[in-house]
């Protein structure tokens, strides 16, 4: 699943005639269900080539996950919120959690390209952090990153954890995101890794 450092962008040039979804009306929204049906329309427009913390994570809830996507696609001026929700997931997926992923990070999906600073954005106006925003997307990113195969990115934590997990697979890489630690569909030995790696992190010397 290879991809420039700043930017992911998905084959071929859509059809603006053909992409689902293209326009939401001045009067209606779309609710959360409409977001992921038309961001899995998206993905279906450009087919691809356990140890458990008792404390509960801030996580954003669908709602809030719901306008934090619809603030991107206003930003953006994207047509297509299945786009706007796409790439949103790939930067996630490759680091926009970290205070120290660049703002200037692109990713592109059919007629859409937004940047890490405008998640940020749009979660501050919204009231939670970008990862907080992540954990209330997290099983959209890991099923979104599974169908994209080799348009998809690996955890940003893959790396790490690929040097103590042996013969890590293409499912568990997937899996190995900061902001999976806390979700009970992790694979057994990723989120092992991460609850260790998480302790880690922050416990006293």
């Amino acid at each position: 699943m290879s991809s420039s450092p700043d930017e992911t962008q998905g084959s071929g040039t859509p059809d603006p005639a053909a992409s689902a979804g293209n326009t939401t009306s001045s009067q209606t929204t779309p609710s959360w269900d409409d977001i992921i049906d038309l961001s899995n329309k998206s993905l279906e427009n450009k087919p691809p080539s356990a140890t458990e913390i008792t404390r509960p994570p801030g996580e954003a809830s669908k709602e809030t996950c719901k306008n934090i996507l619809l603030k991107i696609q206003q930003v953006s001026k994207s047509k297509n919120i299945g786009d706007v929700t796409v790439s949103v997931s790939i930067l996630l997926q490759k680091g926009a959690t970290s205070p120290k992923t660049a703002g200037n990070q692109k990713s592109s999906w059919g007629s859409t390209t937004i940047d890490v600073e405008m998640i940020r954005n749009a979660c501050k106006v919204n009231s939670v952090t970008v990862r907080q925003f992540a954990r209330g997307m997290k099983d959209i990113v890991a099923n979104q990153m599974r169908s994209l195969g080799n348009f998809g990115a690996k955890g940003n934590l893959s790396r790490k954890a690929s040097l103590e997990i042996e013969n890590m697979t293409t499912e568990e890489e997937i899996w190995a995101s900061d902001f999976q630690t806390y979700n009970p569909n992790c694979p057994a030995r990723v989120k092992k890794w991460l609850v260790k790696n998480f302790e880690s992190r922050f416990s006293k010397e």
